[in-house]
């Protein structure tokens, strides 16, 4: 600490002298350009060493939240170093077997297969974790077309539109994509109206709403994951 302090009064002294020959060539005050320059080189390598550097991830958490774009084929060498590199696949040379954290394989082979299943329910809560998120949107109807389909429906403003075609709305993209995967007639849809799901039966196509995204409540979410969650409708 102290020769950090020391570095910084040599390094302002270099700076303040500069500051006070470049003073004389302008004929302007050496001493009061010396203090200035001594002061600023001072307080600008002070707050140079203040300015938190950026979190950096371990090495080893950094390699657990690596994802493997390529072929899944533990037969291909490439997925084989990435599954040993990532779930850290070794030998123990005293029993003979290759060890994945507390577990042991008699064969590389059985270790390899382990890890990639690791892998793949590694993707699957994933993607179940996305879509938890992605469940707490939902789609406020703010204007019904006369004589639309929905309007025909008895689709209201301020409905919330929950599900088309057994499909979880979110976005204006979700209607359009699931109006385009019936080939029916007509099909069911599920609005939260004060509170309470309401099932409506609508003519297929276009529903005639407008709309935007809104946050549901910590209540309705919760309901909203079960459903799909246990239907396995969104992953």
């Amino acid at each position: 600490m102290g020769f950090l302090f020391l570095l910084l009064i040599v390094q302002g002294i270099l700076i303040g002298t500069l500051c006070s020959y470049v003073a004389s060539q302008k004929n302007r005050s050496k001493r009061n350009w010396f203090f200035l320059g001594f002061l600023f080189s001072f307080l600008a390598l002070v707050a140079l060493a203040a300015i938190p550097s950026l979190p950096k991830q371990e090495e080893g958490q950094e390699t657990a939240n690596r994802r493997y774009c390529d072929e899944r084929n533990i037969q291909l060498e490439k997925y084989q170093l990435f599954l040993t590199e990532k779930y850290s696949i070794q030998k123990n040379a005293t029993l003979e077997k290759y060890v994945i954290g507390d577990s042991l394989f008699g064969t590389l082979e059985d270790a390899l297969k382990y890890a990639n299943d690791k892998e793949i329910q590694e993707e699957i809560q994933e993607e179940k974790q996305i879509a938890y998120e992605r469940l707490r949107n939902a789609y406020l109807i703010s204007y019904v077309a006369e004589n639309s389909n929905a309007c025909s429906s008895g689709i209201k403003v301020n409905d919330i539109l929950m599900t088309y075609n057994g499909i979880p709305i979110t976005n204006d993209q979700d209607i359009s994509e699931a109006i385009t995967s019936i080939s029916k007639p007509n099909t069911s849809l599920v609005v939260l109206r004060g509170g309470k799901q309401i099932e409506l039966t609508v003519n297929s196509g276009r529903l005639g709403i407008v709309g935007s995204v809104v946050l549901l409540d910590a209540n309705a979410h919760e309901k909203r994951v079960k459903k799909f969650m246990a239907l396995d409708s969104i992953v």
